[in-house]
């Protein structure tokens, strides 16, 4: 049963899909990543498009739906285009990925506060055969406390780089 334009859907079974929001482009679309649910109880993610530059940006929200936020809208020289899931990492922060924008264009690695939306570039790729360039993966944090991750492209025969970073 249809219970409205925002309300739920049921079927038989039980079943029930609830759309919780429907997101405006200027703040977020292109969603391919999965949210992520923090400490703090709030889901978290990435959007490819949205922002005042139409770049891509993080954005927060009540597991209800309510109290949308954009935590931070990229401007292409700290990245374009976050594709991959986020990752909270043991110290609270959120850790991510752009495919594109940055110094060189070829991607960024980054750090934002969930709690005052401070945003750091950890990482410029440079597209060099070292490096690497084009993240699409979401990062791991390992037992060490580094992030892990991969570029689709780079190394010696352009098959992309495994990577470790300090946090």
């Amino acid at each position: 049963l249809y219970a409205g334009l925002y309300g739920a859907w049921g079927s038989a079974d039980g079943t029930e899909y609830t759309t919780l929001r429907q997101l405006p482009a200027a703040d977020a679309s292109a969603i391919q990543a999965r949210l992520i649910e923090a400490r703090d109880g709030r889901l978290y993610g990435t959007a490819s498009r949205g922002g005042a530059d139409d770049m891509g940006t993080v954005f927060s929200l009540n597991a209800d739906g309510s109290e949308f936020a954009v935590v931070h809208e990229f401007d292409g020289t700290d990245g374009t285009s976050p594709v991959a899931n986020l990752l909270e990492g043991s110290d609270g922060a959120l850790y991510g990925s752009t495919r594109e924008g940055g110094v060189s264009g070829f991607g960024t690695l980054f750090r934002v506060s969930s709690r005052d939306g401070r945003f750091v570039v950890l990482w410029d790729f440079w597209g060099s055969g070292w490096d690497g360039f084009r993240p699409f993966c979401a990062l791991v944090e390992g037992s060490d406390g580094a992030l892990y991750g991969t570029t689709a492209g780079g190394g010696m025969a352009e098959g992309g780089i495994l990577f470790r970073i300090n946090k």
